[in-house]
């Protein structure tokens, strides 16, 4: 018998519906971009493969900026295909199609970047690596080219996963959930794989996807 000092655990007033963030979030560039970097010569093969260490050792360097800018536009288009999948994401969205729970990804992403003003697209990119990753023909993960959403602007994303009636939203960028209008009964999770990040008030923070599956899908 339940002990009458000790209440239940609340129940979900409506079903799952699981927003994810893409870039970063999904898809990780560090790889890429620490390739780029050392092609470029912007740094040394001692730098670790971690985006910001990258990014800010390239910035120091004079007109550090735009080179950083450079690679991140040739990462997110031509190279792409060297970008990874990050651990656990997988894992993730087969619990989701097994406990059947509808997930999408909603994505600030341009068509093209604003430094080249043309160039590769960046959301058929992004299109052809999750093609290449089998995300819409491997049934265990359930997903549909339907599914996914690419934006214009970080509002413009906010009012998708409204408009999508997300319960949950997963993204490694803080500032999405600070906008003014992300709905306060979203829940939020933020992907912080270096673990910088220091507690946030009403901001679930978790450093690796298995984590995250464990706290959705306990065993």
């Amino acid at each position: 018998m339940m002990d009458p000092l000790i209440s239940p655990a609340p129940q979900p007033v409506r079903p799952l519906i699981i927003g994810i963030d893409f870039d970063n979030t999904i898809i990780s560039y560090e790889p890429v971009i620490h390739s780029l970097a050392l092609q470029k010569g912007l740094i040394s093969s001692a730098v670790p493969k971690n985006k910001r260490t990258v990014r800010d050792t390239i910035r120091k360097l004079p007109g550090g900026e735009l080179q950083w800018q450079e690679i991140q536009v040739e990462a997110y288009g031509n190279a792409i295909a060297g970008a990874t999948l990050h651990q656990g994401v997988r894992d993730f969205l087969t619990a989701c199609k097994q406990h059947h729970v509808p997930v999408y990804i909603i994505s600030h992403k341009t068509m093209y970047s604003n430094l080249s003003g043309g160039g590769v697209n960046l959301r058929e990119a992004a299109w052809s690596w999750m093609r290449e990753q089998h995300f819409f023909d491997d049934p265990t993960l359930g997903l549909a080219p339907e599914q996914v959403y690419f934006e214009s602007t970080q509002e413009e994303k906010v009012k998708r996963l409204i408009q999508l009636g997300c319960t949950d939203f997963i993204d490694d960028l803080i500032e999405v959930f600070v906008n003014a209008d992300f709905p306060a009964g979203v829940r939020k999770w933020l992907y912080d794989p270096q673990a910088r990040q220091a507690s946030i008030e009403k901001i679930f923070l978790f450093h690796h996807w298995r984590i995250l599956h464990d706290d959705f899908f306990p065993h």
